[in-house]
């Protein structure tokens, strides 16, 4: 019946770490083995992250708001070479209803595809709310002949509107040589609101775009391990982190 069954610690690793440009890992190690990579069908299934991730609970809220934000954060950094500028969109009340979720939803993604496609359009891109609850946006982009107009110097970089944005008021602000010091910084606007605005946390795409670190998985002594550790509440399951290498950023 279990031919091609495996138990747990043959196929599970306790341990995964992401390799980032410039030979920088991220460990992130649990105290139970937990990483199933291959996707193995296993005998006991005791170590199943469902018991604390599948719920409506805070507790899995949060932790759900932080892999959003490391899934931000590794998409951003890898991509780092890519990205141009840092852009805001803000929305017009006389083009839309910055309110509509549904029917602001629909015209972004029209528009990002349509980007896309005209301009071979890169991006990253996360909804914020304003304080009065109307929707807007931030993120990391790259294209092919932006349609772009000078606005200003802002601390020695160039502020640009970008004319392609046709539902309201836009800044493009170009990036300087360093452009992955803001891979940490855009994850600042993930909170738990952002994902009541549009259901995504993020959107993603580009023909050019990596989405993925690439990672391999270890058993590593729990114990015996130096990082920081974070305990997920009304579990048994503690993590630790730590990163190899320098981030060119606090």
């Amino acid at each position: 019946m279990y031919r091609d069954c495996l138990i747990d610690k043959d196929v599970l690793y306790n341990a995964r770490v992401k390799v980032y440009p410039n030979d920088i890992l991220k460990y992130t190690v649990f105290n139970k083995l937990i990483f199933n990579p291959d996707k193995a069908e296993l005998i006991n299934k005791i170590n199943k992250r469902d018991d604390y991730t599948k719920s409506d609970s805070p507790v899995t809220r949060d932790d759900s708001l932080k892999r959003a934000k490391d899934k931000i954060f590794d998409i951003s950094f890898i991509n780092g070479d890519l990205w141009q500028y840092f852009i805001t969109l803000t929305l017009d009340k006389s083009k839309i209803d910055r309110y509509d979720k549904k029917e602001i939803n629909k015209k972004l993604k029209t528009w990002l595809n349509n980007m896309v496609k005209r301009y071979d359009f890169n991006y990253i891109i996360i909804p914020e709310y304003h304080k009065d609850g109307a929707i807007h946006f931030h993120g990391l982009c790259s294209g092919n002949n932006l349609k772009l107009t000078y606005v200003k110097i802002d601390k020695g970089r160039k502020v640009y509107n970008l004319d392609n944005w046709n539902l309201g008021f836009s800044t493009a602000i170009e990036l300087d040589d360093n452009r992955t010091a803001v891979s940490a910084y855009i994850t600042k606007y993930v909170t738990k609101d952002t994902t009541k605005i549009l259901g995504n946390v993020y959107y993603a795409g580009g023909h050019s775009i990596k989405r993925d670190c690439k990672s391999f998985y270890q058993n590593i002594d729990y114990s015996e391990f130096k990082g920081q550790e974070t305990t997920i509440p009304n579990t048994c399951i503690k993590v630790k982190y730590s990163i190899v290498g320098y981030f060119p950023f606090k």
